[in-house]
C-alpha cells in the first residue's frame, strides 16, 4: 500500500510537471517571467557613484531604458558597508513586473570616516530585458548627500554584465 501511494505521488508529479511545461510552451511565459516570440535575457546593472573627496552619506537615482523593454527584477545593497543594506525601492512595483524604470535610494547614519569615498559601487539592479535589442540605459543621479544631508557633487555611471542568457 506505501509503495502503491508512492508511485502515485510520483505520477502526480511527472504529469504536473509535464502539464507546466506544456502551459508554457503555449503562452511563451517562464517561470522566470521571459516570454514572447524573440525570448530575453537577464542583466545585472552594476551602479557607481564617484563623490570625490567628499564622504558619500546618502543617495537617490533613476534607472530607465530609452531603447528596448526591460523590467526590473531585484535590487542589492552596494559594496561598502555603509550601503550594505539593501537600497529603498518599489518593491510591490518589482514584485508585481511592473517597473520598466526604478528610483533607489539609500543613506548612512555611520561617522564620515567610515564613509565610502571616490568610486564605489551603491547598488545592482537586475532586469529582464526582452527581445534582442541592446537597452540604453538611462541613468539619473536624483541627488547625493553628505553627513550633514547636503548636495555633493558626484558622478554616476553603469556598466551592464549579462547574468544569463
Amino acid at each position: 500500500m506505501k509503495t502503491l501511494a508512492i508511485l502515485f505521488m510520483l505520477l502526480l508529479t511527472v504529469s504536473a510537471s509535464v502539464s507546466w511545461s506544456r502551459a508554457e510552451q503555449a503562452t511563451g511565459e517562464t517561470a522566470a517571467g521571459g516570454g514572447g516570440e524573440a525570448g530575453g535575457r537577464f542583466l545585472s546593472v552594476p551602479v557607481y557613484l564617484d563623490a570625490g573627496d567628499e564622504p558619500l552619506a546618502a543617495y537617490q537615482f533613476q534607472l530607465s531604458a530609452s531603447q528596448g523593454r526591460m523590467r526590473v527584477v531585484g535590487v542589492e545593497n552596494g559594496e561598502h558597508a555603509a550601503f550594505a543594506e539593501a537600497p529603498y525601492f518599489d518593491r510591490e512595483a518589482v514584485s508585481q513586473g511592473r517597473a520598466d524604470r526604478i528610483i533607489v535610494a539609500a543613506f548612512s547614519t555611520l561617522p564620515g570616516d567610515q564613509l565610502p569615498a571616490g568610486r564605489t559601487r551603491v547598488a545592482t539592479v537586475h532586469a529582464y530585458v526582452e527581445g534582442d535589442t541592446e537597452p540604453q540605459w538611462q541613468l539619473e543621479l536624483i541627488r547625493a548627500g553628505n553627513t550633514a544631508g547636503q548636495p555633493i557633487p558626484a558622478a554616476i555611471d553603469t556598466v551592464a554584465q549579462n547574468r544569463q542568457e
